[in-house]
């Protein structure tokens, strides 16, 4: 199973081998979550969709509708 979790380097992207219990840590970035995962058939791909926690956008719209 792959897993994004917070750690102290800022963020991971981890995978929990269900044979042995062990945790492997895959990606590490400081500024950056990962959000949805997917992986290929063959297991030898992982996609994934990032969250940049740097940039960020604060918009305010009236009269929506």
């Amino acid at each position: 199973v792959y897993f994004g979790s917070e750690v102290t380097e800022g963020y991971a992207l981890q995978f929990l081998n269900f044979a042995d219990g062990k945790i492997k840590r895959v990606i590490t970035s400081p500024d950056i979550a990962f959000a949805r995962l997917g992986a290929s058939p063959d297991g030898r791909r992982l996609l994934y969709d990032r969250w940049n926690l740097r940039d960020s956008d604060l918009m305010l719209v009236e009269n929506f509708q």
